[in-house]
């Protein structure tokens, strides 16, 4: 027999003397169990199997409901469009990684890459930690004392370590030789032709909080590591069932793709699919923009909706205001990614995007010793129309719409020349920028000192809203990963950005851009994005942002900055809404 639990089941322990107790409750209400059904249920919150002699008290008790065969379910009619759930959580999850000491890591713990496949990776992770760890506490020493660390003697001592370190390697030294003044040179190519993306699970939830909540998940198995194009056919699957499915043609596609069919028993026993609403619940109207978070954008151009660096996470009943969900979007005529982090190359939701789509990445310098190879991941995760764009390219799009490529500087501190993307987004002869992320690289070179921003003014009119960003992130290279064993040693310690967006720069980027309104965003900016990446103060927990944003340029006087160059500020938040040409946001 199969079942499904009957509600949300809650879980709480609590101490009661010597010894604790668990209750449980499901949808809220409180469950009067024996101590055997209630280690049942604890086995269930676990994704764990019980005996079947606790089944049937549990599904007499209310709490367990049999499960239908799916055709005898809310898919039986094969015109029916289902869609995925706005709180359905899908996350690839990687096999255990070994950790550079032996053991293994918890399954998901090791990053997904875009560059260099393991073990060789691993090994210059490592190193990056061994010599960040030594930086550090050299400069803890010199704090302790009330000075500054040498700088060439802290990079004297990190090339002793890291000669030392790539000597006991045996794949650190068969890629790299290591040069004086210390310099880590590629003896061979670092990438290759092959897919390096160690996926061999798919994560279903329902609830982004399904852990702290004791809510059940199911872990769907990749046979081929995803490598095979199994998670490409998933992929497929999910992004289908995102924009809406009718039931006709997802039995044709199981029975095309058998290896799907768990995919789809864990959606059916997880209730992760519901009938698809016969309207987007979201568009923008013609020349508008909507934010949707962090460095997400929707928008209209031309009739044709566009959306740039997608981050759509599921939503929590926790949430005060969730998030919306993918399936709430229109069709899309395009997807645009502006560079190739994380924040903004979001694999669980790309998974759960339609991947018909044409979306288009950054054209890399493929002379580089590595670069993003964003194009293999977004083909692995099941996207067929994959496009490079090159700076000064454009896509048409709808009636008099555009999208314009254009350079992006900063967010580069080890210095790879790794390419990113700002874009122009033009509609009935207006124009807006997104300028994301781009800063002054470290020597302050940017697109306002280039002439970059002065350019696309004279070729587009004057663009705004500017979608920017006033993080001002300083640190060494070493802070920033492995990335800067690929620069010369002396660099290890010396101060790079990470996105250094000060007043005075968004002030002269708005006065070359002509814009009236700069829009500040790529900063979290809702209760569901994790701490690493949400910058903008969260209310009654203001003071968690302090520290971040220790020594940064204050907001107000930034923004006094940019009034003198003719510009109002704006600090977005998710569901704000922008007219392309116009000087300000209107609220959903």
């Amino acid at each position: 027999m199969t079942f499904d639990l009957a509600g949300v089941l809650e879980l709480r322990t609590a101490r009661v003397g010597d010894h604790v107790e668990t209750h449980a409750f499901l949808d809220g209400r409180a469950l009067r169990l024996t101590p055997r059904l209630l280690d049942a249920l604890a086995l269930l919150a676990a994704g764990r199997p019980v005996a079947a002699a606790d089944v049937e008290p549990l599904i007499a008790l209310g709490v367990l409901r049999p499960r239908a065969a799916p055709d005898a379910g809310p898919l039986a009619a094969p015109a029916a469009r289902v869609a995925l759930r706005g709180d359905v959580v899908v996350e690839c999850r990687q096999p255990p990684q070994p950790s550079p000491d032996g053991p293994v890591t918890a399954e998901g713990a090791a990053p997904l890459s875009m560059f260099i496949a393991p073990p060789l990776l691993g090994g210059m992770q490592a190193l990056a930690r061994v010599l960040r760890h030594g930086w550090q506490q050299m400069w803890r020493a010199a704090i302790a004392r009330d000075t500054a660390a040498a700088p060439d003697v802290v990079a004297d001592v990190l090339a002793r370590i890291a000669r030392a370190e790539v000597e006991r390697d045996a794949d650190l030294a068969a890629a790299f030789e290591v040069e004086t003044p210390t310099r880590l040179r590629p003896r061979r190519p670092l990438q290759d032709d092959a897919l390096h993306f160690p996926i061999d699970a798919l994560l279903l939830a329902r609830d982004r909080r399904w852990r702290e909540r004791g809510l059940p998940a199911r872990l769907v198995r990749l046979a081929d590591g995803g490598t095979g194009g199994q998670l490409a056919s998933a992929g497929a699957l999910l992004g289908a069932l995102a924009a809406g499915l009718d039931h006709g043609t997802l039995a044709a596609w199981l029975a095309r793709a058998p290896e799907l069919t768990p995919l789809y028993e864990a959606l059916v026993a997880l209730d992760a699919l519901e009938p698809a609403p016969p309207a987007p619940a979201l568009t923008a109207a013609p020349g508008e923009v909507v934010h949707l978070g962090h460095a997400t954008l929707l928008a209209n151009l031309g009739g044709a909706h566009v959306l740039v660096d997608p981050w759509l996470p599921p939503a929590s009943r926790l949430d005060p205001a969730p998030p919306q969900a993918v399936a709430a979007l229109p069709p899309l005529a395009a997807i645009f990614i502006t560079h190739h982090h994380w924040d903004h190359v979001h694999v669980d939701t790309l998974l759960r995007l339609p991947k018909g789509t044409p979306i288009y990445v950054p054209r890399q310098d493929a002379t580089r010793p590595v670069w993003p190879r964003t194009e293999r991941l977004l083909a692995m995760l099941g996207f067929s129309d994959v496009r490079a764009l090159g700076h000064g390219e454009a896509v048409d799009l709808g009636d008099g719409g555009r999208v314009t490529a254009a350079p992006f500087t900063g967010e580069d501190p080890c210095e790879l020349g790794w390419v990113g993307n700002t874009y122009v987004l033009a509609h009935a002869g207006r124009a807006a920028l997104v300028h994301v992320d781009a800063s002054p690289d470290r020597h302050g070179a940017s697109t306002v000192s280039r002439g970059v921003i002065a350019g696309l003014r004279a070729a587009h009119g004057a663009l705004s809203p500017v979608f920017a960003t006033r993080r001002q992130e300083l640190a060494s290279m070493l802070d920033y990963g492995w990335e800067a064993l690929l620069a010369p040693a002396r660099a290890w310690v010396e101060p790079t950005e990470n996105c250094a967006t000060g007043g005075a720069f968004l002030a002269a980027l708005c006065r070359d851009a002509g814009a009236r309104e700069l829009v500040l965003y790529s900063e979290g900016g809702g209760t569901w994005f994790p701490p690493w990446t949400n910058f903008i103060p969260v209310a009654g927990r203001e003071a968690l942002a302090e520290p971040y944003q220790y020594l940064w340029e204050p907001l107000d006087e930034i923004a006094a900055r940019v009034r003198a160059a003719g510009a109002t500020t704006t600090l977005s938040a998710p569901g704000a809404r922008y007219v392309i040409g116009g000087p300000a946001a209107r609220t959903p």
